[in-house]
């Protein structure tokens, strides 16, 4: 995937099956569970770019999904945020802490507020 692509959604619960329930039955969307992401629930719609349900973290407020945006350099990228006004609200952190193959993640919000996730 190009740097500055659209990768993937992140939408926050309180209750993953409740969750998957709600959008299989009004989406069609299927889900998946990965070994080492117990807090996580892969999801991918019949068509287009699908994501994943992450039980609600600490620190992160209920404003809605995340769109994370491919990275090739996350710190450079969190860098140029700064540069142009924006926050770093998360630094780089592993997604996966039992899989390192598994890349990277920040969370910044943009000059206006908006949360964007940055990802490898």
């Amino acid at each position: 995937m190009k740097t500055g692509a659209i990768c993937y959604v992140e939408f926050f619960t309180s209750d993953l099956e409740a969750s998957r329930v709600f959008y299989e039955a009004v989406f069609g969307w299927s889900f998946v569970t990965q070994p080492g992401w117990g807090e996580y629930l892969f999801f991918a719609p019949p068509e287009g770019i699908g994501g994943i349900f992450k039980r609600k973290p600490e620190g992160i407020t209920e404003r809605g999904p995340i769109v994370h945006v491919q990275c090739e350099d996350i710190n450079a990228a969190l860098r140029r945020a700064r540069s142009a006004g924006g926050k770093v609200v998360m630094a780089r952190t592993p997604k996966s802490e039992g899989n390192p193959e598994a890349g990277f993640f920040a969370l910044i919000e943009d000059n206006v507020g908006n949360r964007i996730g940055l990802s490898t």
